[in-house]
């Protein structure tokens, strides 16, 4: 029990800041932080219908240019459940809103949504981005390709219907019959965009995704420590990553000692894992109230 309190004392205490030194074959060197981040919020004012026919995406609802003069006007994030009419809802609907954006040369543009109840396809522009499963995981595209400059069109379909494939619960069988049963667990099957919604700015070389495992010593005071990092490479150029990474706690340093690191190659246009591990040692001794 205490090991397990220290490991998430480590997780909660330590703020990690991640640098990587990326080294191009050309022998040119330049430095990437991904600490950095220009964002254009997109929460606020969208357009809502809902779509229990399930004929939204014949009619094409995702085209910019469909009439919205009929919906209702939300604020994302936002749970159609709460509003009285739509509380027992159960099936699809849609959500669009535009925006302004200059894309800026040798930038990549990350749409990104934290939550979504339960089952959604998201359009851009007329365009089908990607479609995503699960209530309360975040997820992410890569939209670049898909952006204009000026006036954008994003539009989401949501779905809230289950089964007994879907989490968190499930229907229970009939018998007689294949008519669905009421739902086995106690609250109200809600829906719609739940979390913010943004748009991160990132250069054409940076760290999509980042996973730090701390594996504490308290009889040695020392900890283990394990970083992942998922790097992306947009360029046109084959690169070679050097990580350096820093460690504070409470604007202290922490002395980290790292195995000996090794230049990682990544194509171009193409993503590579690069996994390293260190040792650290404790600076305070004590577990937060």
């Amino acid at each position: 029990m205490v090991r397990s309190n220290y490991s998430k004392f480590f997780a909660r205490s330590i703020a990690i800041f991640t640098l990587f030194s990326i080294l191009p074959l050309s022998g040119v060197h330049a430095q990437y932080s991904t600490s950095d981040h220009a964002s254009i919020s997109l929460n606020g004012k969208w357009f809502f219908c809902l779509d229990p026919m399930a004929t939204g995406e014949r009619e094409k609802r995702f085209d910019p240019h469909f009439p919205t003069n009929r919906w209702d006007t939300v604020t994302v994030p936002h749970c159609f459940s709460a509003d009285k009419r739509f509380e027992f809802y159960t099936g699809k609907c849609w959500y669009k809103r535009s925006f302004n954006v200059v894309p800026l040369p040798a930038k990549r543009y990350i749409l990104h949504f934290d939550a979504a109840y339960y089952r959604c396809k998201i359009w851009l522009n007329n365009q089908l981005i990607g479609d995503h499963e699960g209530g309360y995981t975040p997820f992410k595209y890569d939209v670049t390709d898909a952006l204009r400059k000026g006036i954008n069109d994003v539009s989401i379909q949501v779905d809230n219907s289950w089964n007994n494939m879907t989490l968190p619960g499930s229907k229970p069988s009939s018998i007689i019959s294949d008519r669905p049963i009421d739902q086995l667990f106690a609250w109200i099957n809600y829906g719609g965009i739940v979390r913010p919604v943004y748009i991160t700015v990132e250069p054409d070389i940076y760290v999509s995704r980042l996973k730090i495992e701390a594996d504490p010593d308290l009889s040695l005071g020392t900890a283990q420590v394990k970083f992942k990092a998922l790097v992306e490479n947009n360029s046109s150029n084959a690169i070679k990553v050097v990580p350096q990474l820093s460690l504070t706690y409470l604007s202290r340093a922490v002395p980290l000692k790292l195995r000996a690191l090794k230049a990682f190659p990544i194509a171009s246009h193409s993503n590579s894992e690069i996994e390293w591990h260190g040792g650290l040692k404790v600076l305070i001794c004590t577990t937060p109230r």
